[in-house]
């Protein structure tokens, strides 16, 4: 049976690649080969009981090669989306980045505004999603716009250093968080950290201090644009 004549398609990506490379009597080795890919990663992927979906990179390397699109079982003409960037996406409560991302879990920008208008190189970025924030009150520190909950913020990992007030993807103690960060007189980087006290019976009010920036602590790239408004 050809693949654009399918009676019954499946949701299954393992199932349709192991289909179609049976059905065009193509050995695992040969795929590895054709896809200048490793054979143990072909061998892993139909082994993996627990997963339905090929990993990204693998689809694209089939649409490519072969002009296979495994998500929908048929042969295609493939044309790359040339002023498409593909940016992972993540929620920022997770503790640890997955190693394989889906296609669900990435953001799809205009590689033209990113380069042009953000003045950024597409593949220094990531997206991540603020959740669950121990330290949620930073947020609202004066001279930056506020974040909340649930925007969706770009981060530039190229950038690493703080060379005044801005916000910072940082990993503290296998966590990944937002930080306020700046410069110290003395060079050193500062965390600004903000305090909720009450006074006076009055309602709760933001107080902001400075501490050392941890020694163990990783930067790994600074906020640059948020869903609900663009940073400076």
């Amino acid at each position: 049976m050809a693949i654009l004549e399918r009676d019954v398609p499946t949701l299954n990506e393992k199932m349709n690649f192991q289909r179609y490379i049976n059905e065009k009597e193509l050995t695992q080795a040969q795929v590895a080969k054709d896809l200048d890919i490793f054979p143990q990663m072909i061998s892993r992927v139909l082994q993996n009981k627990g997963r339905a979906k090929l990993p990204p990179a693998l689809k694209l390397a089939l649409l490519k090669k072969y002009s296979y699109d495994v998500e929908t079982d048929k042969e295609i003409n493939y044309a790359p989306q040339e002023n498409v960037t593909r940016i992972p996406f993540y929620p920022l409560s997770e503790n640890y980045l997955p190693e394989d991302i889906d296609d669900s879990m990435c953001i799809y920008f205009d590689t033209r505004w990113l380069k042009h208008v953000m003045q950024v190189e597409p593949e220094n970025l990531v997206m991540f999603q603020v959740k669950d924030q121990d330290f949620f009150d930073i947020f609202q520190y004066d001279s930056l716009k506020p974040i909340g909950r649930n925007d969706i913020l770009m981060i530039d990992k190229s950038i690493k250093t703080a060379t005044g007030i801005s916000y910072f993807l940082v990993k503290h103690k296998n966590k990944y968080l937002i930080k306020c960060l700046n410069i110290g007189w003395d060079g050193d980087i500062e965390e600004i950290v903000g305090t909720n006290t009450i006074k006076n019976n009055m309602p709760k009010r933001l107080i902001n201090r400075i501490k050392k920036f941890g020694k163990n602590d990783e930067i790994i790239g600074k906020v640059i644009w948020n869903s609900n408004s663009k940073l400076a």
